[in-house]
């Protein structure tokens, strides 16, 4: 083999290398939702959960309930589609809270979300499901705990999105791409995991 070849096959076997280290680090995936919005409910239970059943530990989920609310001054909150969805985004900050990242909190948020109801009894059932005490979560969703875990979504969410300008917003990686987004709200989810981050 000449020094050309030997060369050609160097570089080559970075390459190689490369897109093997890239393809080991999970992509990580942000999806800043709202409990009683149609699209999260769409994107969520159609797209999402069965791209997590495809690729499981290739993807760091992480759900940030919150959308296009914002507080108040006096510590309230006010949701795009009313009270009833302000509640429902603290239900979800506490019960996340309480379950580890990965599948437990995709089977959450995707049980919960396939049929999203302002019905306590209705939640309660997939939280503990999912193995979260409901009196643990009633406890956090009147306590500061809540509120709290709340306004940190909102910071979240105004820090990491454009907005929301719409909702779902997802993002990769920690960074916020609009020709991504709009290909989600085409129903492109796991077109953008094939084509960008190779794990078709």
């Amino acid at each position: 083999m000449d020094s050309a070849q030997k060369t050609t096959v160097l570089w080559l076997s970075l390459l190689v290398a490369l897109v093997d280290a890239q393809n080991t680090q999970p992509v990580q995936i942000s999806v800043f939702y709202e409990t009683l919005c149609g699209d999260s409910r769409h994107f969520i239970v159609d797209e999402l959960k069965p791209a997590w059943d495809k690729f499981g530990s290739a993807l760091d989920i992480q759900f940030i309930p919150f959308g296009k609310a914002h507080s108040n001054s006096d510590g309230s909150f006010v949701c795009q589609h009313g009270p009833n969805e302000c509640r429902g985004n603290l239900i979800d900050s506490c019960v996340l809270s309480k379950l580890p990242k990965g599948g437990a909190q995709v089977k959450y948020v995707a049980d919960r979300m396939e049929q999203p109801s302002s019905s306590d009894d209705e939640v309660q059932k997939h939280a503990e499901e999912a193995g979260v005490s409901w009196s643990d979560v009633i406890s956090c969703t009147n306590a500061v705990v809540g509120r709290n875990l709340q306004l940190e979504a909102e910071r979240e969410t105004k820090t990491r999105t454009p907005g929301p300008k719409f909702v779902p917003t997802v993002i990769f990686n920690n960074v916020y791409n609009q020709q991504l987004q709009t290909e989600i709200q085409r129903g492109g989810f796991d077109r953008i995991l094939c084509q960008n981050f190779m794990l078709c």
